[in-house]
């Protein structure tokens, strides 16, 4: 078996002989850090001190013409999307989980607990749905409102109608309760640091119930008796348009190989399908129950945050996804499919 050090080498290497140079922040999915990403970013980067040499000697033999590939061969990498698999392959997959069963994923984000704006009572008939329809959920950030130290705006400190502890304790006792359907939890921006030090606050309320928590981006593989799909999730959109919600998504799909790409922050629920290298991807930004909160108000416009959340309908055996705007919906279609 590899050794952090060796996989973390081998992408690197893999990237410059193809010409491809990245920072060392890149390559943090490739190990997949669930502790301090600081310590994870200094384990990469002295990767790349310890290997200077071969790193520099594998960009150098970096070639921009191949003589013996015909122009047909280029268009078929081209098309096929080789490189991007390639460089999928060497990526640690954050994680790996297999149903028999069609299986219906809601992504869910931006709860914003503890905040005035909250909507409690669709959160809470939500959380039961959820239970009670064993239903899949992946947990975009922002679970909690966890204003502590926000120095250009003390209202939004002072007007939390949970603390910040109250918050760390309600989710941890939500997650331990849908234990058994998260398949994870992945960083926010709303994140106080803990009495114990400068941990996110819902990374220590995750490990209280178990369940997996993620730092920056999140990749999943997911079995449904056969197959496979990949899930690329973060809770920042890598760009934003107050006219196309969808295009931090979107950008995601044309840089990663994966079935479907989900972000949130932005508080506008929407969805698409894009085919990227002849490969259909299903792109998603999730909604919120803080539908009130000026942010939604004012940066998105008056009636843009909802609380939606699309899901996911994975099959069984043959390779097909379907995507919903609403997981009720995609509940619905799963009753039906498997009578």
């Amino acid at each position: 078996m590899k050794t952090e050090k060796e996989i973390i080498l081998e992408a690197i290497l893999s990237d410059r002989r193809n010409g491809i140079k990245l920072y060392p922040r890149e390559y943090l999915p490739v190990i997949s850090p669930y502790g301090d990403r600081n310590k994870a970013l200094n384990r990469i980067q002295r990767v790349f001190s310890d290997n200077r040499e071969a790193i520099n000697e594998a960009s150098d033999s970096t070639r921009c013409i191949e003589d013996n590939t015909s122009i047909e061969e280029y268009f078929d990498y081209a098309k096929t999307g080789k490189l991007l698999n390639a460089r999928l392959e060497n990526f640690k997959y954050n994680k790996r989980v297999k149903f028999s069963d069609p299986t219906v994923i809601v992504f869910s984000s931006d709860v914003h607990l503890g905040s005035a704006g909250c909507d409690y009572d669709s959160c809470m008939e939500d959380f039961r749905f959820i239970k009670d329809n064993d239903v899949k959920i992946v947990s975009v950030g922002d679970t909690g409102e966890m204003k502590k130290e926000f120095p250009k705006n003390l209202f939004s400190i002072l007007s939390q109608v949970l603390s910040p502890d109250m918050q760390s304790d309600l989710i941890a006792k939500l997650f331990k309760a849908l234990k058994p359907q998260i398949l994870g939890a992945i960083e926010g921006n709303h994140g106080a640091n803990s009495r114990s030090g400068n941990e996110h606050a819902e990374s220590i309320a995750a490990k209280a119930a178990g369940v997996d928590y993620f730092q920056g981006n999140c990749l999943l593989e997911i079995d449904v008796d056969g197959a496979k799909y990949r899930i690329f999730a973060r809770h920042k959109p890598m760009s934003s348009s107050k006219l196309s919600p969808l295009i931090g998504a979107r950008k995601m799909a044309t840089m990663e190989s994966a079935d479907c790409f989900v972000c949130s922050h932005i508080h506008r629920p929407t969805f698409g399908v894009d085919w990227v290298l002849g490969k259909k991807r299903v792109c998603i930004i999730t909604g919120t129950y803080n539908t009130s909160a000026n942010y939604s108000r004012v940066g998105y416009g008056e009636y843009s945050a909802r609380d939606e959340f699309p899901a996911l309908l994975l099959f069984p055996k043959e390779k097909k996804m379907m995507v919903f705007a609403s997981m009720r919906d995609a509940v619905k279609h799963r009753n039906l499919i498997m009578q």
